[in-house]
Protein backbone atom coordinates (compact mmCIF):
# COMPACT_ATOMS: atom_id res chain seq x y z
CA UNK A 1 0.00 0.00 0.00
CA UNK A 2 1.44 3.32 -1.05
CA UNK A 3 0.73 6.67 0.56
CA UNK A 4 0.49 9.74 -1.70
CA UNK A 5 2.41 12.69 -0.38
CA UNK A 6 1.71 16.28 -1.54
CA UNK A 7 4.23 19.04 -1.10
CA UNK A 8 3.11 22.67 -1.18
CA UNK A 9 5.61 25.49 -1.34
CA UNK A 10 4.44 28.34 0.93
CA UNK A 11 5.77 30.84 -1.60
CA UNK A 12 3.87 29.25 -4.51
CA UNK A 13 0.67 31.40 -4.26
CA UNK A 14 2.78 34.56 -4.39
CA UNK A 15 4.14 33.44 -7.76
CA UNK A 16 0.67 33.39 -9.36
CA UNK A 17 -0.50 36.55 -11.20
CA UNK A 18 -3.12 38.46 -9.18
CA UNK A 19 -6.70 38.28 -10.36
CA UNK A 20 -7.76 41.67 -11.71
CA UNK A 21 -11.18 41.70 -10.05
CA UNK A 22 -9.74 40.68 -6.68
CA UNK A 23 -7.05 43.35 -6.94
CA UNK A 24 -9.56 46.06 -7.73
CA UNK A 25 -11.90 44.95 -4.96
CA UNK A 26 -9.19 45.31 -2.31
CA UNK A 27 -7.76 48.50 -3.89
CA UNK A 28 -10.57 51.06 -3.98
CA UNK A 29 -8.14 53.83 -4.89
CA UNK A 30 -7.09 52.04 -8.07
CA UNK A 31 -10.69 51.30 -9.06
CA UNK A 32 -11.81 54.86 -8.33
CA UNK A 33 -8.99 56.48 -10.30
CA UNK A 34 -9.59 54.17 -13.25
CA UNK A 35 -13.26 55.06 -13.26
CA UNK A 36 -12.48 58.77 -13.23
CA UNK A 37 -9.94 58.53 -16.02
CA UNK A 38 -12.11 56.29 -18.20
CA UNK A 39 -14.87 58.80 -17.56
CA UNK A 40 -12.72 61.55 -19.06
CA UNK A 41 -11.93 59.27 -22.00
CA UNK A 42 -15.60 58.58 -22.76
CA UNK A 43 -16.56 62.25 -22.46
CA UNK A 44 -14.19 63.11 -25.30
CA UNK A 45 -15.76 60.62 -27.74
CA UNK A 46 -18.33 62.16 -30.11
CA UNK A 47 -19.53 59.39 -32.41
CA UNK A 48 -22.47 60.78 -34.37
CA UNK A 49 -24.52 57.59 -34.72
CA UNK A 50 -26.78 55.42 -32.55
CA UNK A 51 -26.99 58.38 -30.12
CA UNK A 52 -23.49 57.56 -28.86
CA UNK A 53 -22.65 61.27 -28.66
CA UNK A 54 -25.22 61.39 -25.84
CA UNK A 55 -24.75 57.96 -24.26
CA UNK A 56 -20.94 57.84 -24.06
CA UNK A 57 -20.49 61.23 -22.34
CA UNK A 58 -23.29 60.31 -19.92
CA UNK A 59 -21.54 57.02 -19.11
CA UNK A 60 -18.29 58.91 -18.65
CA UNK A 61 -19.89 61.35 -16.25
CA UNK A 62 -21.38 58.51 -14.22
CA UNK A 63 -17.98 56.81 -14.00
CA UNK A 64 -16.50 60.05 -12.67
CA UNK A 65 -19.30 60.38 -10.15
CA UNK A 66 -18.80 56.82 -8.88
CA UNK A 67 -15.03 57.24 -8.68
CA UNK A 68 -15.18 60.53 -6.80
CA UNK A 69 -17.85 59.11 -4.50
CA UNK A 70 -15.33 56.52 -3.37
CA UNK A 71 -12.57 59.11 -2.82
CA UNK A 72 -14.64 61.94 -1.35
CA UNK A 73 -13.35 61.33 2.21
CA UNK A 74 -9.70 61.26 1.11
CA UNK A 75 -9.17 65.03 0.92
CA UNK A 76 -11.18 68.27 0.50
CA UNK A 77 -10.30 68.56 -3.20
CA UNK A 78 -11.82 65.18 -4.05
CA UNK A 79 -14.84 66.09 -1.92
CA UNK A 80 -15.36 69.28 -3.89
CA UNK A 81 -14.93 67.39 -7.14
CA UNK A 82 -17.60 64.94 -6.02
CA UNK A 83 -20.06 67.77 -5.34
CA UNK A 84 -19.38 69.25 -8.79
CA UNK A 85 -19.78 65.81 -10.38
CA UNK A 86 -23.23 65.62 -8.76
CA UNK A 87 -24.13 69.06 -10.10
CA UNK A 88 -22.89 68.17 -13.59
CA UNK A 89 -24.88 64.92 -13.53
CA UNK A 90 -28.06 66.78 -12.56
CA UNK A 91 -27.43 69.41 -15.25
CA UNK A 92 -26.70 66.82 -17.93
CA UNK A 93 -29.76 64.73 -17.09
CA UNK A 94 -31.91 67.87 -17.10
CA UNK A 95 -30.66 68.72 -20.60
CA UNK A 96 -31.26 65.16 -21.80
CA UNK A 97 -34.84 65.32 -20.54
CA UNK A 98 -35.33 68.85 -21.90
CA UNK A 99 -34.46 67.40 -25.31
CA UNK A 100 -37.66 65.32 -25.17
CA UNK A 101 -39.78 68.52 -25.38
CA UNK A 102 -40.57 70.75 -28.35
CA UNK A 103 -38.86 73.73 -26.69
CA UNK A 104 -35.37 72.21 -26.60
CA UNK A 105 -34.09 73.81 -29.81
CA UNK A 106 -33.20 77.47 -29.51
CA UNK A 107 -30.92 79.58 -31.73
CA UNK A 108 -27.21 79.03 -31.11
CA UNK A 109 -26.79 82.59 -29.86
CA UNK A 110 -29.77 82.52 -27.47
CA UNK A 111 -29.18 83.63 -23.89
CA UNK A 112 -30.24 80.23 -22.53
CA UNK A 113 -27.77 78.34 -24.70
CA UNK A 114 -24.93 80.74 -23.93
CA UNK A 115 -25.62 80.59 -20.19
CA UNK A 116 -25.88 76.80 -20.23
CA UNK A 117 -22.61 76.45 -22.12
CA UNK A 118 -20.84 78.86 -19.75
CA UNK A 119 -22.09 77.06 -16.62
CA UNK A 120 -21.19 73.65 -18.05
CA UNK A 121 -17.68 74.81 -18.95
CA UNK A 122 -17.15 76.42 -15.54
CA UNK A 123 -18.21 73.25 -13.71
CA UNK A 124 -16.06 71.02 -15.91
CA UNK A 125 -12.93 73.17 -15.57
CA UNK A 126 -13.38 73.56 -11.82
CA UNK A 127 -13.86 69.82 -11.39
CA UNK A 128 -10.67 69.18 -13.34
CA UNK A 129 -8.74 71.66 -11.18
CA UNK A 130 -10.03 70.01 -8.00
CA UNK A 131 -9.16 66.56 -9.35
CA UNK A 132 -5.63 67.74 -10.09
CA UNK A 133 -5.31 69.18 -6.56
CA UNK A 134 -6.67 66.01 -4.98
CA UNK A 135 -4.33 63.85 -7.05
CA UNK A 136 -1.36 65.97 -5.94
CA UNK A 137 -2.26 65.48 -2.26
CA UNK A 138 -2.55 61.72 -2.78
CA UNK A 139 0.85 61.59 -4.47
CA UNK A 140 2.43 63.38 -1.54
CA UNK A 141 0.84 60.97 0.96
CA UNK A 142 2.06 58.01 -1.08
CA UNK A 143 5.58 59.39 -1.10
CA UNK A 144 5.80 59.53 -4.89
CA UNK A 145 7.05 62.42 -6.97
CA UNK A 146 4.07 64.59 -7.92
CA UNK A 147 3.36 64.48 -11.65
CA UNK A 148 0.85 67.17 -12.51
CA UNK A 149 1.54 67.59 -16.22
CA UNK A 150 -1.36 65.40 -17.30
CA UNK A 151 -3.94 67.03 -15.02
CA UNK A 152 -2.84 70.58 -15.76
CA UNK A 153 -2.66 69.76 -19.44
CA UNK A 154 -6.26 68.52 -19.35
CA UNK A 155 -7.41 71.89 -17.97
CA UNK A 156 -5.55 73.77 -20.69
CA UNK A 157 -6.81 71.35 -23.34
CA UNK A 158 -10.42 71.98 -22.31
CA UNK A 159 -9.94 75.76 -22.40
CA UNK A 160 -8.39 75.60 -25.87
CA UNK A 161 -11.21 73.35 -27.10
CA UNK A 162 -13.79 75.85 -25.80
CA UNK A 163 -11.98 78.69 -27.55
CA UNK A 164 -12.01 76.77 -30.83
CA UNK A 165 -15.75 76.16 -30.42
CA UNK A 166 -16.39 79.88 -29.82
CA UNK A 167 -14.51 80.98 -32.94
CA UNK A 168 -16.15 78.19 -34.98
CA UNK A 169 -12.97 76.40 -36.02
CA UNK A 170 -13.62 73.53 -38.46
CA UNK A 171 -10.12 72.68 -39.70
CA UNK A 172 -8.86 69.11 -39.75
CA UNK A 173 -5.19 69.61 -38.81
CA UNK A 174 -5.72 71.24 -35.44
CA UNK A 175 -8.60 68.84 -34.67
CA UNK A 176 -6.31 65.84 -35.18
CA UNK A 177 -3.62 67.45 -33.00
CA UNK A 178 -6.18 68.03 -30.25
CA UNK A 179 -7.22 64.38 -30.35
CA UNK A 180 -3.62 63.19 -30.15
CA UNK A 181 -2.90 65.59 -27.29
CA UNK A 182 -5.92 64.31 -25.36
CA UNK A 183 -4.72 60.74 -25.76
CA UNK A 184 -1.25 61.63 -24.46
CA UNK A 185 -2.71 63.50 -21.47
CA UNK A 186 -4.90 60.54 -20.56
CA UNK A 187 -1.90 58.24 -20.84
CA UNK A 188 0.02 60.45 -18.43
CA UNK A 189 -2.81 60.34 -15.91
CA UNK A 190 -3.11 56.55 -16.15
CA UNK A 191 0.63 56.37 -15.45
CA UNK A 192 0.11 58.38 -12.26
CA UNK A 193 -2.59 55.95 -11.17
CA UNK A 194 -0.26 53.03 -11.86
CA UNK A 195 2.56 54.66 -9.83
CA UNK A 196 0.23 55.09 -6.85
CA UNK A 197 -0.80 51.45 -7.06
CA UNK A 198 2.82 50.28 -7.26
CA UNK A 199 3.68 52.44 -4.26
CA UNK A 200 1.10 50.50 -2.25
CA UNK A 201 -1.09 53.53 -1.57
CA UNK A 202 -4.47 52.50 -0.18
CA UNK A 203 -7.56 54.40 0.90
CA UNK A 204 -10.63 53.48 2.85
CA UNK A 205 -13.63 53.73 0.56
CA UNK A 206 -16.17 56.27 1.77
CA UNK A 207 -19.28 54.59 3.19
CA UNK A 208 -22.40 54.72 1.02
CA UNK A 209 -26.07 54.10 1.71
CA UNK A 210 -26.82 52.88 -1.80
CA UNK A 211 -24.65 50.62 -3.93
CA UNK A 212 -23.19 51.70 -7.27
CA UNK A 213 -25.53 49.41 -9.18
CA UNK A 214 -28.58 50.71 -7.34
CA UNK A 215 -27.51 54.31 -7.96
CA UNK A 216 -27.21 53.67 -11.69
CA UNK A 217 -30.60 51.94 -11.65
CA UNK A 218 -32.23 54.94 -9.98
CA UNK A 219 -30.67 57.28 -12.55
CA UNK A 220 -31.90 55.11 -15.44
CA UNK A 221 -35.40 54.99 -13.95
CA UNK A 222 -35.48 58.79 -13.56
CA UNK A 223 -34.36 59.30 -17.16
CA UNK A 224 -36.92 56.85 -18.53
CA UNK A 225 -39.77 58.33 -16.48
CA UNK A 226 -38.76 61.87 -17.40
CA UNK A 227 -38.53 60.98 -21.09
CA UNK A 228 -42.02 59.45 -20.96
CA UNK A 229 -43.37 62.68 -19.46
CA UNK A 230 -41.50 64.82 -21.99
CA UNK A 231 -42.70 62.89 -25.04
CA UNK A 232 -46.22 62.41 -23.67
CA UNK A 233 -46.96 65.86 -22.24
CA UNK A 234 -44.62 68.35 -23.88
CA UNK A 235 -44.49 67.22 -27.51
CA UNK A 236 -47.35 69.42 -28.71
CA UNK A 237 -48.17 73.12 -28.92
CA UNK A 238 -50.82 74.34 -26.46
CA UNK A 239 -53.78 75.18 -28.71
CA UNK A 240 -56.77 77.23 -27.55
CA UNK A 241 -59.75 75.75 -29.41
CA UNK A 242 -62.95 77.82 -29.11
CA UNK A 243 -66.48 77.35 -30.52
CA UNK A 244 -67.15 79.37 -33.65
CA UNK A 245 -69.70 82.15 -33.37
CA UNK A 246 -71.46 82.52 -36.71
CA UNK A 247 -71.68 86.09 -38.03
CA UNK A 248 -74.15 87.05 -40.72
CA UNK A 249 -74.74 90.65 -41.73
CA UNK A 250 -76.11 92.07 -44.94
CA UNK A 251 -72.61 93.00 -46.10
CA UNK A 252 -71.19 89.52 -45.37
CA UNK A 253 -74.12 87.87 -47.13
CA UNK A 254 -73.57 90.03 -50.21
CA UNK A 255 -69.86 89.15 -50.26
CA UNK A 256 -70.67 85.43 -50.02
CA UNK A 257 -73.21 85.60 -52.85
CA UNK A 258 -70.77 87.43 -55.12
CA UNK A 259 -67.96 84.93 -54.41
CA UNK A 260 -70.21 81.94 -55.03
CA UNK A 261 -71.30 83.44 -58.33
CA UNK A 262 -67.64 83.82 -59.34
CA UNK A 263 -66.97 80.13 -58.58
CA UNK A 264 -65.49 80.34 -55.09
CA UNK A 265 -65.70 76.85 -53.42
CA UNK A 266 -68.65 76.84 -51.03
CA UNK A 267 -66.99 74.54 -48.47
CA UNK A 268 -63.99 76.85 -48.15
CA UNK A 269 -66.18 79.96 -48.11
CA UNK A 270 -67.92 78.67 -44.99
CA UNK A 271 -64.55 78.36 -43.23
CA UNK A 272 -63.50 81.98 -43.75
CA UNK A 273 -63.76 84.35 -40.81
CA UNK A 274 -65.71 87.58 -41.02
CA UNK A 275 -62.45 89.55 -41.17
CA UNK A 276 -61.25 87.45 -44.10
CA UNK A 277 -64.54 87.85 -45.95
CA UNK A 278 -64.31 91.62 -45.66
CA UNK A 279 -60.99 91.56 -47.54
CA UNK A 280 -62.84 89.94 -50.47
CA UNK A 281 -65.47 92.62 -50.97
CA UNK A 282 -65.98 93.65 -54.61
CA UNK A 283 -64.11 90.57 -55.90
CA UNK A 284 -63.78 90.43 -59.68
CA UNK A 285 -62.51 86.97 -60.60
CA UNK A 286 -61.74 83.70 -58.85
CA UNK A 287 -59.18 81.02 -59.76
CA UNK A 288 -59.32 77.64 -57.97
CA UNK A 289 -56.85 74.73 -57.86
CA UNK A 290 -57.71 71.52 -55.94
CA UNK A 291 -55.35 68.56 -55.48
CA UNK A 292 -55.54 65.50 -53.21
CA UNK A 293 -52.08 64.60 -51.90
CA UNK A 294 -50.76 61.39 -50.32
CA UNK A 295 -49.23 61.66 -46.85
CA UNK A 296 -47.67 58.19 -46.92
CA UNK A 297 -44.85 56.28 -48.57
CA UNK A 298 -47.12 54.41 -50.97
CA UNK A 299 -46.15 51.02 -52.37
CA UNK A 300 -43.77 49.97 -55.10
CA UNK A 301 -45.20 48.25 -58.17
CA UNK A 302 -43.18 46.38 -60.80
CA UNK A 303 -44.35 45.90 -64.38
CA UNK A 304 -42.67 44.06 -67.22
CA UNK A 305 -43.04 44.97 -70.86
CA UNK A 306 -41.03 44.64 -74.06
CA UNK A 307 -38.54 47.27 -72.87
CA UNK A 308 -37.91 45.63 -69.50
CA UNK A 309 -39.05 45.98 -65.89
CA UNK A 310 -40.46 49.31 -64.70
CA UNK A 311 -40.88 50.19 -61.03
CA UNK A 312 -42.98 53.04 -59.70
CA UNK A 313 -44.82 54.07 -56.55
CA UNK A 314 -48.60 53.77 -56.24
CA UNK A 315 -50.51 55.72 -53.60
CA UNK A 316 -53.70 53.95 -52.59
CA UNK A 317 -54.64 56.69 -50.12
CA UNK A 318 -54.52 60.45 -50.53
CA UNK A 319 -55.19 61.90 -47.14
CA UNK A 320 -54.76 65.66 -47.60
CA UNK A 321 -56.82 67.92 -49.85
CA UNK A 322 -55.11 71.24 -50.61
CA UNK A 323 -56.99 74.01 -52.37
CA UNK A 324 -55.43 77.18 -53.71
CA UNK A 325 -57.75 80.10 -54.39
CA UNK A 326 -56.86 83.40 -56.08
CA UNK A 327 -59.37 86.23 -55.81
CA UNK A 328 -58.84 89.38 -57.90
CA UNK A 329 -59.62 92.48 -55.86
CA UNK A 330 -60.96 95.83 -57.01
CA UNK A 331 -58.62 98.81 -57.01
CA UNK A 332 -56.38 101.03 -59.09
CA UNK A 333 -53.46 98.58 -58.88
CA UNK A 334 -53.96 94.93 -59.76
CA UNK A 335 -54.12 92.84 -56.59
CA UNK A 336 -55.00 89.25 -55.77
CA UNK A 337 -55.99 87.71 -52.47
CA UNK A 338 -54.20 84.34 -52.26
CA UNK A 339 -55.75 81.67 -50.03
CA UNK A 340 -54.11 78.29 -49.31
CA UNK A 341 -56.61 75.92 -47.69
CA UNK A 342 -55.99 72.37 -46.42
CA UNK A 343 -58.40 69.69 -45.26
CA UNK A 344 -57.65 66.23 -43.85
CA UNK A 345 -60.01 63.90 -45.71
CA UNK A 346 -58.65 60.85 -43.85
CA UNK A 347 -57.75 60.50 -40.18
CA UNK A 348 -54.23 61.88 -39.56
CA UNK A 349 -51.74 61.03 -36.83
CA UNK A 350 -52.13 63.58 -34.02
CA UNK A 351 -48.94 62.96 -32.11
CA UNK A 352 -46.87 66.12 -32.30
CA UNK A 353 -46.48 69.27 -34.33
CA UNK A 354 -47.42 70.43 -37.83
CA UNK A 355 -46.03 73.23 -39.96
CA UNK A 356 -46.91 75.21 -43.06
CA UNK A 357 -44.24 77.03 -45.01
CA UNK A 358 -45.39 79.53 -47.63
CA UNK A 359 -43.35 80.54 -50.63
CA UNK A 360 -45.28 83.69 -51.38
CA UNK A 361 -45.52 85.00 -54.92
CA UNK A 362 -43.33 88.02 -54.14
CA UNK A 363 -40.37 85.71 -54.80
CA UNK A 364 -41.01 86.95 -58.34
CA UNK A 365 -40.02 90.56 -58.94
CA UNK A 366 -43.40 91.50 -60.35
CA UNK A 367 -45.27 91.16 -57.05
CA UNK A 368 -45.13 92.31 -53.45
CA UNK A 369 -46.97 91.10 -50.36
CA UNK A 370 -49.13 94.00 -49.22
CA UNK A 371 -50.09 92.77 -45.74
CA UNK A 372 -49.35 90.21 -43.04
CA UNK A 373 -50.34 86.60 -43.61
CA UNK A 374 -53.47 85.64 -41.66
CA UNK A 375 -55.42 82.43 -41.11
CA UNK A 376 -56.96 80.03 -38.65
CA UNK A 377 -57.61 76.35 -37.93
CA UNK A 378 -60.98 74.62 -37.68
CA UNK A 379 -62.46 71.23 -36.75
CA UNK A 380 -65.89 69.73 -36.17
CA UNK A 381 -67.03 68.37 -32.83
CA UNK A 382 -70.30 66.95 -31.62
CA UNK A 383 -71.45 70.34 -30.32
CA UNK A 384 -70.38 72.41 -33.30
CA UNK A 385 -67.45 73.92 -35.15
CA UNK A 386 -64.32 74.93 -33.25
CA UNK A 387 -61.53 77.29 -34.30
CA UNK A 388 -58.01 78.11 -33.09
CA UNK A 389 -55.22 80.48 -33.98
CA UNK A 390 -51.90 79.10 -35.16
CA UNK A 391 -49.43 78.63 -32.31
CA UNK A 392 -46.88 80.59 -34.37
CA UNK A 393 -47.45 82.60 -37.53
CA UNK A 394 -45.15 85.05 -39.26
CA UNK A 395 -42.21 85.58 -41.59
CA UNK A 396 -38.89 84.24 -40.35
CA UNK A 397 -35.29 84.49 -41.52
CA UNK A 398 -33.31 81.30 -40.97
CA UNK A 399 -30.13 79.56 -42.06
CA UNK A 400 -30.01 76.18 -43.74
CA UNK A 401 -27.44 73.90 -45.38
CA UNK A 402 -27.80 73.46 -49.13
CA UNK A 403 -26.30 70.33 -50.69
CA UNK A 404 -24.83 72.26 -53.64
CA UNK A 405 -24.27 75.77 -52.32
CA UNK A 406 -23.49 75.22 -48.63
CA UNK A 407 -24.79 77.60 -45.96
CA UNK A 408 -27.77 79.60 -47.23
CA UNK A 409 -30.32 82.00 -45.76
CA UNK A 410 -34.07 81.64 -46.15
CA UNK A 411 -36.87 84.13 -45.55
CA UNK A 412 -40.32 82.54 -45.57
CA UNK A 413 -43.67 82.59 -43.81
CA UNK A 414 -44.17 79.79 -41.30
CA UNK A 415 -47.27 78.66 -39.43
CA UNK A 416 -46.81 76.16 -36.59
CA UNK A 417 -49.56 74.25 -34.80
CA UNK A 418 -50.73 70.92 -33.39
CA UNK A 419 -53.77 69.00 -34.57
CA UNK A 420 -56.66 68.81 -32.08
CA UNK A 421 -56.79 65.76 -29.82
CA UNK A 422 -60.52 65.42 -30.55
CA UNK A 423 -62.72 66.40 -33.45
CA UNK A 424 -62.88 65.56 -37.14
CA UNK A 425 -62.83 67.30 -40.51
CA UNK A 426 -59.64 69.10 -39.50
CA UNK A 427 -58.84 72.02 -41.77
CA UNK A 428 -57.27 75.45 -41.94
CA UNK A 429 -56.12 78.21 -44.24
CA UNK A 430 -53.58 80.98 -44.73
CA UNK A 431 -54.19 84.11 -46.79
CA UNK A 432 -52.33 87.20 -47.99
CA UNK A 433 -52.66 89.95 -50.60
CA UNK A 434 -50.27 90.18 -53.55
CA UNK A 435 -50.04 93.54 -55.36
CA UNK A 436 -48.66 93.90 -58.87
CA UNK A 437 -45.37 95.80 -59.18
CA UNK A 438 -44.72 95.06 -62.87
CA UNK A 439 -47.05 93.77 -65.53
CA UNK A 440 -46.63 90.35 -67.16
CA UNK A 441 -45.66 88.20 -64.18
CA UNK A 442 -47.50 85.00 -63.23
CA UNK A 443 -48.96 84.21 -59.82
CA UNK A 444 -46.69 81.56 -58.26
CA UNK A 445 -47.55 80.78 -54.63
CA UNK A 446 -46.54 77.56 -52.83
CA UNK A 447 -47.65 75.82 -49.67
CA UNK A 448 -45.39 73.24 -48.00
CA UNK A 449 -47.33 71.28 -45.39
CA UNK A 450 -45.10 69.28 -42.99
CA UNK A 451 -46.82 66.54 -41.01
CA UNK A 452 -45.39 64.62 -38.05
CA UNK A 453 -46.10 60.92 -38.48
CA UNK A 454 -43.82 59.43 -35.78
CA UNK A 455 -43.21 60.35 -32.17
CA UNK A 456 -39.75 58.82 -31.95
CA UNK A 457 -37.01 61.35 -32.51
CA UNK A 458 -34.21 62.67 -30.30
CA UNK A 459 -33.66 65.47 -29.68
CA UNK A 460 -37.25 66.45 -30.41
CA UNK A 461 -37.70 68.73 -33.41
CA UNK A 462 -40.87 70.57 -34.32
CA UNK A 463 -42.21 70.28 -37.84
CA UNK A 464 -41.17 73.89 -38.45
CA UNK A 465 -37.68 73.26 -37.11
CA UNK A 466 -37.27 70.20 -39.30
CA UNK A 467 -38.53 72.04 -42.38
CA UNK A 468 -35.98 74.80 -41.79
CA UNK A 469 -33.21 72.21 -41.61
CA UNK A 470 -34.32 69.68 -44.20
CA UNK A 471 -36.04 70.51 -47.47
CA UNK A 472 -36.67 66.91 -48.54
CA UNK A 473 -40.14 65.38 -48.69
CA UNK A 474 -39.28 62.56 -46.27
CA UNK A 475 -37.29 63.87 -43.29
CA UNK A 476 -37.08 61.58 -40.28
CA UNK A 477 -40.33 61.67 -38.32
CA UNK A 478 -41.83 64.16 -40.79
CA UNK A 479 -43.23 64.16 -44.31
CA UNK A 480 -43.82 67.29 -46.41
CA UNK A 481 -46.54 67.79 -49.02
CA UNK A 482 -46.11 70.55 -51.62
CA UNK A 483 -48.80 72.31 -53.61
CA UNK A 484 -48.71 75.39 -55.82
CA UNK A 485 -51.24 77.92 -57.06
CA UNK A 486 -49.93 79.08 -60.44
CA UNK A 487 -51.79 80.98 -63.19
CA UNK A 488 -51.56 83.89 -65.62
CA UNK A 489 -53.53 86.75 -64.06
CA UNK A 490 -53.62 88.67 -67.36
CA UNK A 491 -55.49 85.94 -69.19
CA UNK A 492 -59.09 86.64 -70.16
CA UNK A 493 -60.15 83.59 -68.14
CA UNK A 494 -57.31 82.73 -65.69
CA UNK A 495 -56.95 79.02 -65.00
CA UNK A 496 -54.44 77.17 -62.81
CA UNK A 497 -51.57 75.38 -64.44
CA UNK A 498 -52.17 71.65 -64.62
Amino acid sequence: MSVERRYEDPAFPALLPPDEEITLSVSPCRRALRRILWGYALQAITLQFLYLHYLLPLCGMMLQLLGLRTLRRENPAFRGGYVLALLRTVLTCSVLLWNTTIWCHLPDGSIRNLALSAVSLLLQVTQLILFAAGLRQVQRKAGTTPRMGGAVGMVLWLLVLSLLAVIGYRGAVLSILMILAYGLLLRALFRVARDLDEAGYAVTAAPVRISDGALLGVLAAVLLAGAAVGYGCFGRYPMAWQPVTMEDTAELSAIRENLLALGFPEDILSDLSAEELLTLRDARRVVVSRVEHPVNDGRWVSERDEEGIHQYVVYDDRELLITGVGVELSGEREAWRIIHHFRWIMEPARIGTESIQLWTTDRLDGWRVADAVTGELLCDRADGVYRADYAELGRETYGYQDVLFGEQEGDDVFAAFSLPREGENIRGYLAYTAEEMEDGWIIDSWINYTHQRSRWQYPVLTAKGMRMRNGWRDAGAFLTVQDALQFYPNAAEPAPFS
